[in-house]
């Protein structure tokens, strides 16, 4: 396709001796990006004709911005075309400055989504503060969109669909086994619990709480879970966040058993759907 292009656009193909990971990859481009922006788009998905237009609208008319994420629709095989519009997020449009602003609307009005792609993102920030995808991980995207709402103080978001996700049966992380999620899982949740923001653990913990839950529901027999349970409830330690903290106490008792755990995964689909049918909502 590239030998197709006659524009103005200049491209250069980054090669690896052998295959790193997804998270290499990632990185290796940052590394070696001269733009100002950085945009991550995964090898089986695809973006709208206009999608880059119209993520650099904002920062054409100010800089000072961080990070522009659109909405996006989500595909898996299967789907009646018509069923398109159903699947994915719907943004509106929204300029929120300030860290603070931005963490708010990130983890309590469920508007951010846990993914690296479909962002264009400040490289300046990405350099500043060393926000690299750790490698050797399945579910990266959620440790590593954790550390970025460390830092990221002017985010802008769009109503327009600008991504396409695929979802396949047999992808990177669909065709794993039990043990392996339950080992990249583990990984993920145990490091965000440990790297918790003083005076601002709460709010993280119950944003990452019910998606860690569903994980927890059919790993709770491994170590990692374990020790993050233990993590998460530490964090929940105000009176608002008490049913989540029993909520866990419940699930470790309930994960012992076969009964128990379907029916906790009952509980969990019903809450789901309830929530969904109130506010765009990704399990992260």
């Amino acid at each position: 396709m590239i030998e197709a292009y006659h524009g103005s656009i200049s491209f250069f193909i980054l090669h690896h001796q052998q295959n790193r990971g997804l998270s290499a990859a990632r990185n290796t481009g940052l590394k070696a990006a001269t733009g100002d922006y950085i945009f991550y788009l995964d090898g089986d998905d695809e973006i709208t004709y206009d999608c880059i237009e119209k993520l650099i609208r904002p920062v054409i008319h100010d800089a000072t911005i961080e990070m522009v994420m659109g909405s996006f629709i989500l595909l898996s095989d299967g789907y009646p075309i018509t069923q398109k519009q159903q699947q994915g997020v719907r943004l509106q449009d929204n300029d929120i400055i300030s860290l603070e602003n931005v963490r708010t609307y990130c983890f309590t009005k469920g508007n951010y989504y846990a993914k690296a792609w479909n962002k264009l993102i400040s490289k300046k920030v990405l350099d500043q503060h060393s926000l690299y995808f750790k490698e050797g991980l399945l579910w990266e995207d959620i440790l590593w969109t954790f550390f970025v709402l460390k830092y990221l103080a002017h985010l802008y978001s769009i109503s327009d669909v600008t991504y396409i996700q695929h979802k396949r049966p047999q992808s990177i992380t669909t065709g794993k086994k039990k043990k392996e999620k339950a080992h990249y899982y583990g990984l993920v949740y145990e490091e965000i619990a440990n790297n918790f923001t003083i005076g601002d653990s709460e709010r993280e913990a119950k944003y990452y709480f019910w998606g860690f839950l569903h994980r927890y529901l059919f790993y709770s027999d491994y170590a990692a879970f374990q020790r993050t349970a233990l993590l998460f409830k530490k964090a929940l330690t105000s009176d608002l966040f008490k049913p989540e903290r029993r909520i866990l106490t419940v699930m470790a008792f309930m994960s012992k058993t076969v009964v128990g755990r379907k029916l906790f995964s009952f509980y969990l689909q019903v809450r789901r759907v309830i929530k969904k049918n109130r506010i765009n909502d990704v399990i992260i």
